[in-house]
């Protein structure tokens, strides 16, 4: 069982940078034959894989989900430093969806874990949360720069990158912008139409018993 998962492992790694679709393949391949040995390390070797490739393909939804199972596999060889630090990585993956609900229910279930909330992955992700929340951009970005954060993979490093709280105002702004623009195109454009409309209308006949009267 260990030689054909660790015959994936090597496959799938090689896989990885041509073609990852196949590399998640082989990785969730491998997880279900060391998951039927009972190998929670390797098991959650092969979640980190997964989870990577999901984030380097923008596939958040399924990264949340493999960083999720890999807290499980941790947390049943008792390894709370672990599940404590892929929370972060959980939080950030649900904060990119703008789920800052799901990013909370994450948070306040690994306060469970000991040591989790005192420590430097539960500052942080506590300080993340209420930025987000707060819809405040500026603390949010110092927040991203902490220390504990700016030491992750670089997976998560280029996620954090992309994290930003955007302004409801000035999107209201924008979006009234641009409705004020096309209102005056379509009163420019009917002014034009009108123009061409009576431009093409022939004058109207003289009439006849008015042309007699100026000849007499």
């Amino acid at each position: 069982m260990d030689t054909a998962a660790m015959s994936i492992d090597k496959a799938a790694k090689w896989m990885e940078a041509g073609d990852p679709e196949k590399a998640i393949y082989l990785y969730k391949k491998g997880l279900a034959f060391v998951q039927q040995s009972d190998r929670s390390r390797m098991a959650g070797d092969f979640l980190t894989r997964i989870t990577k490739l999901n984030l380097k393909l923008e596939r958040y939804d399924e990264a949340a989900e493999s960083v999720r199972d890999e807290i499980e596999k941790y947390k049943e060889v008792n390894e709370a430093g672990r599940a404590g630090q892929l929370t972060t990585g959980l939080v950030l993956i649900l904060l990119a969806k703008g789920d800052a609900v799901a990013a909370t229910k994450a948070y306040g279930e690994a306060t469970k874990l000991s040591g989790f909330e005192r420590s430097e992955d539960g500052l942080a992700c506590a300080s993340l949360i209420s930025a987000y929340q707060s819809n405040d951009n500026d603390l949010f970005q110092e927040c991203l720069r902490r220390p504990t954060l700016r030491s992750m993979d670089n997976e998560y490093l280029r996620l954090m990158k992309k994290l930003k709280i955007e302004d409801e105002f000035s999107n209201m702004n924008i979006s009234a912008d641009r409705d004020v623009v096309e209102v005056a195109e379509i009163e420019d454009t009917s002014d034009e139409l009108l123009e061409q409309k009576q431009q093409a209308v022939p004058p109207a006949p003289q009439d006849e018993s008015e042309d007699e009267d100026d000849l007499k």
